[in-house]
C-alpha cells in the first residue's frame, strides 16, 4: 500500500512525530477517570488563547481542550489545581484528543536565543 492508504497503516516512519505542546491555564480541578483503554487517567480542562482570533478584535477569545494525563505521569507531577498556569507535552489521539506525556505548572519556560 502505498500513500496515505498505507500511512494510516502505520507503514510512514514519517509519521511517528507526533508531538503537542500547549500552554493556559487549568480552569476545572483535575478529574481522576478511566482512559479510552480503561487504564486510570487524570483528565485537565485547560483554558488557553484562541489562535483564530489573533489580529481581530475579538483577541481576548479563549478556548479549551481536555487533555488525559496517565497516572504514572500525573504521579511524577503531583498536586494540580484549578487557576495555575499549565504547560504540557504530549501527543494527539487518533480522535483528536491530546494524552499528555509531561505536565509542568507555571508558564511555558523563555524561549532560547538563537
Amino acid at each position: 500500500m502505498t500513500g496515505a492508504a498505507g500511512a494510516l497503516q502505520g507503514q510512514d516512519s514519517r509519521l511517528d512525530l507526533n508531538r503537542l505542546f500547549l500552554s493556559g491555564v487549568l480552569i476545572a480541578e483535575p478529574v481522576k477517570e478511566k482512559g479510552r483503554d480503561g487504564s486510570p487517567v487524570t483528565v485537565l480542562l485547560v483554558a488557553f488563547r484562541d489562535p483564530k482570533a489573533s489580529g481581530t478584535e475579538e483577541q481576548s477569545t479563549t478556548t479549551s481542550r481536555e487533555v488525559e494525563v496517565p497516572a504514572d505521569v500525573a504521579k511524577k507531577h503531583g498536586q494540580l489545581k484549578a487557576g495555575e498556569s499549565i504547560f504540557i507535552t504530549g501527543q494527539l489521539s487518533g480522535d483528536g484528543g491530546v494524552i499528555a506525556s509531561e505536565v509542568h505548572s507555571g508558564p511555558p519556560p523563555d524561549p532560547v536565543a538563537s
